[in-house]
């Protein structure tokens, strides 16, 4: 029997779909993670203290902290420092690289060898694959991967249909259009999976001591009341906030 934990969960970027399920995994709340979300204007030198101070402020009530990327590790398309790889050094965190392995074998593991030194302090701990048909599959991939980063590799997903959540036009199904059965049912699947196929004592070894956080200085405000109402239900569930496009747009307002 596995050690319970409060596990505090957070997705990079604004999300409305993967938080809903992490939520529903955690019991609490996900909690998006944007640099440029969090940064006030003129604050922008301090965008990194910023989000450490938010992001360890929840370790006080948490066993856990664990981070969804959002896109490739290395991505980072307005180079503004939001690329999970960047992040991750920015909170001085392990990084698990997820893998899709569903169409390959040894190419795989060759691939996989220059994303442990292509950035300098970035502590690429470990790598899980994804959709990995067989052990043997499994083998062939490692078998390409540099000896030294082999006891890296914490195991692998099958490509099981009963993991899948259903996609529409608009990506994965949100929580509110499953019954509580069916999560309840896809979450039992997965962790029954994972505990079989996934080292849980490599995981457990990927513990990093809370930094000291400096409070970042804050500007005198009044202290105003207001109140804001959300609809939030079946019909309205669909948040997403053009992060990017607000970006452009704070950028020309600022010259």
């Amino acid at each position: 029997m596995q050690e319970a934990h409060n596990v505090q969960s957070f997705k990079l970027g604004p999300d409305y779909i993967d938080t809903g399920f992490h939520t529903a995994i955690t019991g609490r709340p996900c909690i998006n993670l944007d640099k440029f979300l969090l940064t006030p204007i003129g604050k922008e030198n301090n965008s990194t203290e910023i989000l450490r101070s938010h992001f360890y402020s929840y370790s006080n009530s948490a066993d856990v902290l664990i981070i969804e990327a959002d896109g490739g590790i290395f991505g980072d398309w307005y180079h503004d420092g939001n690329s999970p790889a960047q992040i991750a050094c920015d909170l001085d965190l392990p990084v698990i690289l997820v893998a899709d392995a569903f169409t390959y074998c040894q190419t795989l593991g060759i691939m996989l060898n220059p994303l442990f030194t292509f950035k300098p302090g970035l502590n690429l701990a470990g790598i899980i694959l994804n959709k990995v048909t067989s052990k043997q599959h499994f083998e062939r991939i490692t078998e390409t991967v540099d000896t030294k980063n082999r006891n890296k590799i914490f195991g692998y997903i099958p490509p099981e249909e009963t993991l899948f959540i259903n996609e529409r036009h608009l990506g994965l199904k949100t929580k509110s259009e499953l019954s509580e059965i069916d999560i309840e049912t896809k979450i039992d699947k997965i962790s029954s999976f994972f505990s079989k196929q996934i080292s849980i004592d490599c995981l457990k070894k990927l513990q990093v001591e809370q930094p000291a956080i400096k409070k970042t200085q804050t500007s005198k405000q009044k202290n105003i009341k207001f109140k804001i109402a959300i609809a939030k239900d079946k019909a309205f569930s669909f948040y997403l906030c053009k992060n990017r496009v607000n970006k452009r747009l704070s950028d020309w307002q600022r010259k």
